[in-house]
């Protein structure tokens, strides 16, 4: 018989709703932490047939490069989702009580913007000063996948930008 190392794992995934705007702090010279609410919610029917709905608070933290596209891409309501994983610390409040916190420290993300009316008009917001500043540029391509990250399918044309094979 193989001997099979038993290996464990921290991960999570979470989908819901931002309950706050991010809240940014500098750490240092050169760390960034983001920190907000993400609000997770579950439906289902208890044994006399009524739907229940139930909704978990989890506490958000976001490092450097994702804290700074959180601060452009996660507002109060937003649907994000996340992978993550479970980190426990402990501290002491302002009464000398020692408190545990949970928290989910975010590795990636992503806003699952749902077409509609509201996220197109928050889409402009941010991509209106980038076709001002780059109308009179030359066409540039991107190889990436950001502009379609950014704008997760809104119908938003920047003049000048073009993905390859557009």
């Amino acid at each position: 018989m193989e001997n099979v190392e038993k290996k464990s794992t921290n991960s999570v995934e979470l989908k819901g709703n931002a309950g706050v705007n991010p809240e940014i702090t500098k750490i240092g010279e050169n760390n960034r932490i983001a920190r907000f609410s993400l609000a997770t919610t579950r439906n289902y029917q208890n044994k006399a047939g009524e739907w229940i709905s139930e909704t978990t608070w989890h506490k958000i933290v976001m490092w450097n490069k994702l804290a700074d596209q959180a601060m452009v891409l996660v507002k109060k309501g937003a649907c994000i989702k996340l992978n993550g994983r479970i980190v426990n610390r402990t501290y002491t409040d302002k009464t000398g009580n020692k408190r545990m916190s949970s928290e989910v420290y975010a590795e990636s993300f992503e806003n699952v913007a749902v077409k509609t009316e509201n996220n197109e008009k928050f889409l402009r917001k941010i991509i209106q000063p980038v076709e001002s500043a780059v109308a009179h540029l030359p066409k540039i391509w991107v190889f990436d996948t950001t502009i379609d990250t950014l704008c997760h399918g809104a119908n938003l044309n920047i003049p000048g930008i073009s993905k390859l094979g557009s």
